[in-house]
């Protein structure tokens, strides 16, 4: 792809927080993990124990108290993000352990966490997961070890990448929201016609550009353009600025790859992208004001961008 929008601007994340409001939320996620861990231990082992379900849903769970902490407490750092799931991940998974220790010895073992590996490596070499239905195979030490490399995965993933793509998102430093989206696909060879018209300022001359079926999460999917717009709540009265990303699916690979991130375009821009590409309306498909040449800027910035 050529070197294109050297002179424009992208979102730059800030990486602020309300430190001390994150700080007490992180602190009630990993509280809840620890509960988490103490339930955990006594349903594995007094009532049933689901192999990779059980251990999933615990991260996904603290994931979402994860996304939700950020959210409330406009966190725009995601590896602080991501590092307060994997707190809480790695709390609830060794947490369970910890109980087991205290359960079998009482208050000598309330600060002997440096038994836990030990525990691990007993369970390791002694617990029957793979042989449960065959019980003359005894336990395996390689398929435990690995059932358990994987089970610690399930809670520590979604625990901290679920955290990590909120603090991801737009955010308005300004008005202090978190944006908005709306994203369409559109023809695959659509997505070099409108990188080059932004570019050269042409957008007025695009043709329009319909909507196509496609959902580019399918390795199935048909070849076809993700184009997404986005904005603070409030751009349309207060002139924030606007976001623009595009990319191809399949994927492109190498020099022919095609991909813009974040690029920051003003309300005329918007309005034309709009026009002239009607799944980005987030509105159903009516008569729509053609931003043309002769608008002023003033005018557009009082239209809606959402």
């Amino acid at each position: 792809m050529p070197a294109r929008f050297v002179d424009r601007e992208f979102y730059r994340s800030s990486g602020r927080a309300d430190w001390g409001k994150l700080l007490l939320g992180e602190a009630g996620t990993l509280f809840l993990a620890a509960v988490g861990a103490v339930l955990a231990f006594f349903v594995y082992h007094y009532v049933f124990h689901l192999v990779l379900i059980m251990p999933l849903a615990a991260g996904v769970i603290l994931g979402v108290l994860g996304e939700r902490t950020v959210e409330r407490n406009h966190c725009r750092n995601r590896w602080v993000a991501a590092a307060g799931g994997f707190a809480a991940g790695c709390l609830f998974f060794f947490g369970t352990y910890y109980v087991e220790l205290v359960w079998a010895f009482g208050r000598h073992a309330w600060t002997r966490i440096d038994v836990i590996p030990d525990l691990i490596f007993w369970h390791i070499q002694r617990d029957v997961i793979f042989g449960h239905f065959h019980p003359q195979r005894g336990p395996n030490a390689g398929p435990n070890a690995f059932l358990l490399a994987i089970e610690f995965l399930c809670v520590v993933v979604p625990a901290a990448l679920i955290p990590f793509k909120s603090a991801g998102g737009i955010y308005c430093d300004v008005c202090e929201k978190w944006g908005e989206s709306q994203t369409t696909t559109i023809n695959f060879d659509a997505g070099e016609v409108v990188v080059a018209a932004i570019d050269q300022g042409q957008l007025a001359d695009l043709p329009e550009f319909p909507t196509i079926e496609a959902d580019v999460s399918k390795k199935n999917c048909p070849p076809c353009t993700r184009v997404t717009l986005e904005h603070c709540p409030d751009a349309a009265e207060n002139g924030c600025p606007i976001y623009f990303s595009l990319r191809r699916f399949p994927k492109d690979r190498g020099r022919g790859r095609l991909r813009v991130k974040r690029l920051e375009i003003d309300q005329l821009e918007a309005l034309r992208l709009m026009f002239k590409i009607p799944g980005l309306r987030g509105v159903d498909e009516g008569d729509f004001p053609d931003p043309s040449p002769t608008n002023s800027a003033d005018g557009a910035a009082d239209r809606s961008v959402g």
